[in-house]
C-alpha cells in the first residue's frame, strides 16, 4: 500500500480570494451569527463552488477581517477596501434592525411602533 496521488484531496488552509468579498457581504448581512455559526454557514454554501474549502479556513478568514461587537460584525477598513467597499456600502447591507424576538411582548412592540412615530422600529 503506497502512498501517492490517489485518494483524498488536499484541503485548502486558506480561504480563495475570490471568496473574500462573499465573506464579507455574508458577515454584514449575518450580524446574529457569531464566528462558528458564521464558518459553518459559509463554508456550507460555498462548498459546492470550492470543494476542498474547510471551515477552518473561514474561521480563520474571518478572525482576519472582522470582529464581532456588539450583537454585529465590524469590519476592518482594510478588508472593506480590499474588497472595493466604502463603509457605507456596508452599513448599506446590514439588516435595517434586528427583528424583535419570538418572545417579544405586545406591548413592547407597541412601544417601539408608537416611539417610531407610527412606523414599527423593526
Amino acid at each position: 500500500a503506497g502512498g501517492g496521488s490517489g485518494g483524498k484531496r488536499k484541503r485548502l488552509s486558506e480561504l480563495p480570494s475570490q471568496l473574500l468579498t462573499p465573506l464579507v457581504t455574508f458577515l454584514l448581512e449575518n450580524p446574529k451569527l457569531q464566528i462558528i455559526k458564521s464558518s459553518i454557514a459559509f463554508a456550507e454554501v460555498h462548498s459546492t463552488a470550492v470543494a476542498e474549502l474547510t471551515k477552518k479556513a473561514v474561521k480563520s478568514k474571518i478572525s482576519e477581517v472582522g470582529e464581532y461587537k456588539g450583537s454585529r460584525w465590524e469590519i476592518k477598513a482594510a478588508a472593506l477596501e480590499s474588497v472595493g467597499m466604502s463603509p457605507e456600502e456596508a452599513d448599506d447591507l446590514r439588516p435595517l434592525a434586528p427583528a424583535p424576538a419570538p418572545g417579544a411582548s405586545k406591548k413592547k412592540l407597541e412601544k417601539n411602533t408608537a416611539a417610531a412615530g407610527g412606523v414599527a422600529a423593526w
